[in-house]
């Protein structure tokens, strides 16, 4: 990617970067609920800024995405609830290789 090979090596105070996909980052979100409008470019937040349709192409990107916490402190069987979102997380780690 272009703008990541513009970093200057010498430098270690630069961050190490990865190039996600959209789908490969909303995935680290697993259960939780994302808040519209999701996974996004993170010139698009917040969601009501007129100039996001505007925004020029470039090389690099930053996604961004809100998402909200499960709450189960006052859910009947809380422990069945973790024990679901476990069995998913096995899964999705499965899936990609992990």
């Amino acid at each position: 990617m272009a703008a990541v090979a513009e970093f200057d090596p010498s430098v270690p105070s630069i961050a190490r970067v990865y190039d996600h996909s959209l789908e490969d980052f909303a995935s680290f979100f697993g259960t939780l609920e994302l808040v519209p409008p999701g996974a996004v470019d993170a010139r698009q937040w917040p969601p009501d800024w007129q100039g996001a349709a505007d925004l020029e192409k470039r090389d690099g990107h930053v996604l961004a995405a809100v998402a909200r916490l499960l709450q189960i402190q006052n859910h009947r069987h809380p422990e069945r609830v973790l024990a679901s979102l476990n069995r998913s997380d096995r899964r999705r780690d499965e899936t990609r290789g992990g």
